[in-house]
């Protein structure tokens, strides 16, 4: 699924690729925040409770990934060439149908 999230038209370079990974990193850890404080505030039935807890709890388990893909520059590498690599966007490609 990360990697859904990566992948844009244009191949970027790898100082802009941790860019938008740290943005990447700040956007699921507000949206986890804020999914957390609205759990908590709003008067709703315990199924939505549960389901904003739910996602959440998701965000900040994507947010966790990428903090540790931040911090080992070895992942990062590895992560940077999963992403760019064109075998891997061919293949992306050709069974994009399966998962749309």
């Amino acid at each position: 699924m990360l990697q859904k999230l990566l992948v844009s038209n244009q191949k970027k370079d790898k100082k802009s690729f941790e860019k938008f990974l740290r943005y990447l990193l700040v956007g699921a850890v507000g949206l986890s925040c804020v999914l957390a404080i609205l759990a908590v505030t709003l008067e709703v039935e315990s199924f939505s409770k549960g389901m904003l807890v739910g996602m959440g709890v998701g965000f900040l388990i994507i947010s966790g990934r990428i903090f540790w893909i931040l911090k080992h520059p070895k992942l990062l590498n590895e992560e940077y060439i999963k992403t760019y690599d064109e075998r891997n966007q061919e293949i992306r490609k050709s069974l994009g149908w399966l998962v749309r």
